[in-house]
């Protein structure tokens, strides 16, 4: 049973560690979101998914470092945002680290390679080589593809851009692709149809470049001797684009 007087002098020992315990909350490293700046939510997680919890505290450290919040910095916000800072209880310090990932080949291969795959269609990827590793914030990584498809089988280089918020790093491509052999080459005598509503129309014409089913080529009508872009259907037809 505690006395009075035992409790009396429990008391600074309680404050030490009480201190002690604010302390290590205080400059534990905490592992920020993706987004480009540090919320409040992040500095106290009791506010995540509130309102005030996605207030805008300083900007996020960059990725593979860290950055201190301290309670002036909280406050300074706060104030800012005409908001009240009563009932929070702040810590003196924060410490919000942005932590990066190091892609394998394979990683990054695995997330490159749909793309590349799309972009060269109706080509086939047979094999692809990748510059070295890279590294990402940790986020959704959007791709985009900078290839041209080729009209015939062998290599093809481009850029791939992996974006994670506003953060992005380019990879750049090597594709050995084989490629379907085209159904029109130039020259060619094809039939022109163009079809509005339920009629079909049709003249014969004269393939001006090569092409494989669904690529758009130039075509002459022999009638006209006017050039348009038409879509190839196969290899002894196209139709105008409308």
């Amino acid at each position: 049973m505690f006395t009075p007087n035992s409790r009396q002098a429990m008391k600074p020992a309680l404050l030490f560690f009480s201190t002690l315990l604010i302390l290590c909350a205080s400059f534990g490293p905490r592992v920020a979101s993706a987004q480009e700046s540090v919320l409040l939510s992040e500095v106290l997680p009791v506010l995540d998914g509130t309102a005030l919890g996605a207030l805008e505290i300083a900007p996020a450290p960059p990725p593979g470092s860290s950055r201190t919040i301290r309670r002036s910095d909280v406050l300074a916000a706060l104030a800012a945002a005409g908001r009240d800072a009563r009932g929070l209880a702040i810590p003196r310090r924060v410490v919000i680290r942005r932590e990066v990932h190091e892609l394998s080949e394979d990683e990054l291969r695995e997330i490159v390679e749909p793309s590349l795959v799309d972009a060269l269609s109706p080509c086939s990827v047979e094999s692809l080589s990748l510059s070295s590793r890279i590294t990402l914030p940790q986020g959704e990584v959007s791709v985009e593809t900078h290839v041209t498809a080729p009209r015939r089988s062998g290599s093809v280089s481009g850029i791939v851009r992996l974006t994670v918020g506003s953060r992005q790093r380019t990879v750049q491509v090597r594709v050995q692709v084989s490629c379907p052999e085209p159904a029109i080459q130039p020259g060619a005598r094809v039939r022109i149809v163009v079809v509005v509503g339920n009629v079909r129309a049709s003249a014969p014409g004269e393939a001006r470049q090569v092409g494989r089913v669904g690529d758009v080529i130039r075509v002459r009508n022999s009638l006209t001797r006017g050039s348009v872009q038409a879509r190839v259907l196969d290899a002894h037809t196209v139709e105008i684009l409308r």
